[in-house]
Parts: structure tokens; sequence; C-alpha cells
């Protein structure tokens, strides 16, 4: 069943929106989202198939889905959502940041069914000085129409960023 006029009142939030958007203050999320990160393996918990040996010989698991936000979860605008990752090769002068959705709740790794990647950014990281304890602060950022997924190197403060379209996400 369909309500009364439901394309009248989506069409009378967009005008109101346009109009004053800062009325929209909060919105639940449509999606689940999260980073792809690596951790240290887990025996009987991870896959197999997602093992990785560091640069000292220590068993990792590839793709794990760092949540951000879940799906149906009330976000406010301008609320940033922080995470601190490091790098795991201590040589490495950038790294990529992976940005996953999807409409999935409980998400543990990013090559899941219906988990695909909203994009990426690299983070240049030309200062090798810390190694792997070097920091890598990541922040999403929440608007109303969009988010913004900011990643910068503690160290140098060399920061990148890109912006997402939080609609069609």
């Amino acid at each position: 069943m369909r309500p009364e006029e439901a394309d009248l009142a989506v069409v009378r939030g967009a005008v109101s929106f346009g109009w004053n958007p800062d009325k929209i203050t909060s919105r639940k999320s449509r999606k689940t989202y999260g980073i792809k990160a690596c951790n240290k393996f887990r025996e009987g918990i991870d896959p197999e198939s997602l093992t990785f040996f560091d640069y000292r010989g220590v068993k990792k698991c590839d793709k794990v889905f760092d949540c951000l936000i879940k799906v149906n979860q009330t976000v406010e605008a301008g609320e940033i959502i922080s995470r601190v990752h490091n790098p795991i090769n201590p040589k490495a002068k950038s790294v990529e940041i992976f940005l996953f959705a999807t409409s999935k709740e409980n998400v543990a790794y990013t090559n899941e069914p219906d988990v695909f990647k909203v994009g990426s950014v690299i983070l240049n990281m030309p200062d090798t000085t810390g190694g792997t304890n070097r920091k890598i602060k990541i922040n999403l950022q929440l608007g109303q129409t969009e988010f913004k997924l900011d990643v910068t190197d503690v160290t140098t403060g060399n920061t990148v960023a890109a912006t997402y379209d939080f609609l069609t996400q």
C-alpha cells in the first residue's frame, strides 16, 4: 500500500531542504560503511584464504571490514567518525585507504557478497622514520547530503580527501 501524496511529500522535502539545508540535522544511514584493514590473524575465526605474512613474518588477515557506520544508524550532520591505523610496511611511502559499503548490518570482510568499494584515496607518507609506528588518521565527516573521507599522515600533516554522495551510495 502506498501513502496518499507520497510523491508530493518527497517534493516538499526537497524544496524545504533547498530553502533551508540546516533543517536536516540527522539522518539514518542507508548502508553500512567501513574501511579495509589488516589485523593479526585469528586462528579458527579468519579464513585462511585471507592470510598473509607481514615483514616480520607475523601472520595477518587481509580485507578486514573496519565498520564506521551501520545501516539504519542515526548520524548527525557534521559528525566525524575517526580511526587511527598504522602502515603494515615500515618502508611504505604511500598507503591506499579503501572505503566500502553494504546493505548488510554485520560485515567481517570486504570481499563478502554484497560489499562494494565506494572509492579510495592514496596518502603520500614520504617520511618513513617511524616505520610501522607511524599514525594514519582516518576521518569520515558526515554532511547533509554527502560525506567526506579525510586521511592524514600524523607525522607530516599530509592530508588527502574525497567526497561521496551520501544519498546515492
